[in-house]
């Protein structure tokens, strides 16, 4: 099942049991109740550090929040340091080139470029990242509990 049809079945669940409404639902979270409209509409996809802010609401990892894990339950495998180093740390230790991940996940090698010049990956490109190397998004998006 695609991973941000998960994402908007566990943000629907959520504001159907709790009684509330999208725009109460964004303003608790401190994300755009048009963002979260958008989302529930099929309409584009949270960036990573709006699916923090909506894991941290709802207590829950990234990893069940984006139908990776069955367990709610955080995984406490984060650190300090930056998405790209690592990105960088798991290829080497897995021995494979940014090309051979590019390519296994289906992005282009540019968009790792793109992150060598500070832009942030898309969340699905992270998504696959984390599916490759058999971590977990808490571990590659840094979110800690």
């Amino acid at each position: 099942m695609d991973h941000f049809i998960i994402f908007n079945e566990n943000i629907e669940d959520f504001i159907i049991k709790e009684n509330t409404t999208v725009y109460q639902f964004s303003k608790a979270v401190g994300v755009s109740g048009q963002s979260v409209a958008n989302w529930l509409q099929h309409n584009g996809y949270p960036d990573t550090e709006s699916a923090n802010k909506i894991a941290n609401y709802l207590r829950v990892s990234l990893d069940f929040l984006f139908g990776l894990s069955d367990s709610p339950k955080p995984n406490n495998d984060a650190n300090d340091l930056p998405f790209l180093e690592k990105f960088d740390l798991l290829r080497k230790k897995n021995r494979v080139s940014c090309y051979a991940v590019a390519k296994e996940c289906s992005f282009g090698e540019s968009a790792i470029s793109k992150w060598r010049k500070g832009k942030q990956p898309k969340l699905e490109n992270v998504i696959q990242i984390a599916k490759y190397f058999g971590c977990s998004l808490d571990y590659l998006i840094g979110k800690k509990y």
